[in-house]
């Protein structure tokens, strides 16, 4: 599993290959909206993402992990920003 995100994170691919990242992308963005008080604060944002991954299933962990480190400052800023989850995604071109 691990191979196929390195693969969906290093290529675009359609969006039907993406269903299972683009699942692990929006439970991340959710996970911080639903965990962070102030979304406007970035330092919480980023503190909070920082170890976002902890509260994602286990069997996405490692996928987690390695999404919020390709896309981490897109992610902060669209989440100050106050993006949607799936839109948020969307717009990393993971949905």
């Amino acid at each position: 599993m691990i191979s196929l995100l390195s693969f969906v994170l290093s290529q675009e691919v359609e969006p039907k290959q993406l269903d299972l990242v683009c699942d692990v992308c929006i439970m991340s963005v959710d996970t911080v909206y639903t965990y962070v008080e102030d979304t406007q604060n970035e330092k919480a944002v980023e503190d909070f993402l920082d170890g976002v991954c902890q509260y994602i299933p286990f069997d996405f962990f490692n996928w987690c992990e390695q999404l919020i480190g390709k896309y981490y400052e897109q992610l902060v800023e669209s989440i100050l920003e106050g993006y949607p989850p799936y839109e948020l995604c969307k717009s990393l071109t993971l949905c």
